[in-house]
């Protein structure tokens, strides 16, 4: 092997050496859990964690099916959860076509678990990010 390509080798060997060592080389951390609404996993909604100390450091996602994962940053949060449906027989204007009505959508968490939320989790690099929230409507 002549010494460029040894270099080259050493280089990139290096290189994965320390990016594999030293955790994830944006700062994020993967956070993954469940959020149950009166023991019943929550099908569809939206779950939020923002920066204590700077509101603007927001990251989420989707909840499916009861479950959440995502990446963010080693911090202690307050976490938002939201989600919404149909309210059944419940319409309200299209705003689209004068008299035609959709079903209207109405958010189903209590205030404090999102816009007053009372929640916390703190996130770690040293892990495991893995968080519950059991909520309940009353």
């Amino acid at each position: 092997m002549n010494l460029q390509r040894r270099d080259v080798v050493l280089t990139l060997g290096l290189a994965l050496l320390l990016g594999v060592g030293c955790g994830p080389s944006d700062g994020k951390y993967v956070v993954t859990g469940k959020v149950t609404l009166d023991g019943q996993p929550i099908p569809n909604g939206e779950i939020r964690f923002v920066d204590s100390t700077n509101a603007q450091n927001v990251d989420g996602a989707a909840i499916e099916g009861g479950k959440f994962n995502f990446e963010t940053s080693a911090r202690q949060n307050r976490v938002e959860i939201r989600a919404s449906k149909e309210s059944p027989g419940m319409t309200t204007d299209s705003g689209i076509d004068p008299g035609q009505k959709t079903p209207l959508i109405v958010e189903y968490i209590p205030a404090k678990y999102n816009e007053r939320s009372e929640l916390s989790a703190e996130v770690s690099a040293g892990g495991p990010n893995v968080f519950e929230f059991k909520l309940e409507s009353k």
